[in-house]
């Protein structure tokens, strides 16, 4: 999970011997991005110190200090909302508005997905709803950036395996592809071809949705 910080970037000084205040977005790795904010914010050393401490008297200050404070607010709803779907582009299309990199960064499975749940929801199906909502969150668990070209019948099959192998029942199992394949049907009509359809017959090369009971070797 990427967290958030302030960081005072010194590696040029201003004339005053001021430095810039910026965001800084660490991720796993140790891999990190900086972020200036709207205003331009700049501080020495001992300033920067001083709004990180806890008994902040200097009016300048704790202006300075609501303003990242609720800044940071912002971009950790943004990191909790991506959750792990995660990646420096998406945050900054959505910490930053950028309307041309949120449209890009688009997926047409869960984007489609998504829809489908709030027509439930319209419709006051409520229960429904949830359930198709759970196996979004499934799916997105084990792969975040599942894209069209991916759900294959292989694709099926390891995300069988996954599945069972967190302690999940077949039972669970086959209802959870059951929704999947509402979904698929959903996308087939407006981005799918039928040709790519993983599912149908294990001997006709296609993906079989377990049945308990019945053997699911694959």
């Amino acid at each position: 999970m990427a967290t958030v910080n302030l960081y005072l970037d010194k590696r040029r000084a201003k004339k005053d011997g001021t430095y810039p205040l910026k965001l800084i977005v660490y991720t796993d790795g140790n891999k990190n991005k900086r972020y200036s904010f709207n205003r331009k914010l700049a501080l020495t050393e001992v300033q920067f110190l001083k709004l990180c401490s806890k008994n902040l008297k200097n009016e300048k200050l704790q202006t300075i200090k609501k303003y990242t404070d609720r800044e940071i607010g912002r971009a950790l709803d943004v990191i909790n909302q991506l959750g792990d779907d995660f990646t420096y582009e998406l945050f900054e299309a959505h910490f930053l508005g950028n309307k041309r990199l949120i449209k890009a960064n688009k997926n047409k499975v869960f984007d489609t997905w998504d829809q489908y749940i709030e027509d439930l929801r319209k419709d006051e199906r409520f229960g429904s709803a949830h359930c198709y909502e759970r196996v979004m969150w499934s799916v997105k668990k084990f792969m975040p950036d599942l894209q069209i070209r991916d759900i294959t019948p292989k694709f099926c099959e390891r995300y069988e395996k996954w599945f069972l192998g967190r302690g999940n029942s077949l039972a669970t199992l086959q209802g959870y592809f059951y929704a999947f394949r509402t979904i698929i049907n959903v996308i087939i009509k407006k981005f799918m071809s039928r040709d790519a359809y993983p599912f149908g017959l294990k001997n006709e090369g296609k993906y079989e949705i377990a049945i308990p009971g019945k053997s699911t070797v694959h």
